[in-house]
């Protein structure tokens, strides 16, 4: 069996490596309903998912990443990932661990 995930271990790799961080956009977008995925914002308070000030640029880049796009090749993109994900690394954890499984497909 192998180690568990720790947060600390992946904020650090999220600020090292942009395929991480576009790995981590994907993850919690999953986390979000598939209403709150459509309407691109989050509706509830469960801990799952993007918060409420990040759902709406959250849905954007997740879309845009499925779509093919790539962070190192939208300046913007990257800022807000490298801003905002980060405090995503708890969550990011309990999913590597299994511990909070997909909301949607």
């Amino acid at each position: 069996m192998s180690e568990p995930w720790d947060f600390r271990e992946i904020r650090k790799r999220l600020l090292e490596d942009v395929t991480w961080m576009e790995r981590a956009i994907l993850a919690i977008y999953k986390q979000q309903t598939l209403d709150e995925q459509w309407e691109g914002v989050s509706m509830y308070a469960n801990g799952k998912g993007f918060n409420r000030d990040d759902a709406e640029y959250g849905t954007i880049w997740a879309m845009w990443l499925q779509d093919g796009g790539r962070l190192k090749d939208n300046p913007h993109a990257l800022k807000w990932a490298m801003q905002e994900m980060p405090k995503y690394a708890r969550q990011l954890a309990l999913i590597a661990n299994g511990q909070l499984q997909v909301v949607s497909k």
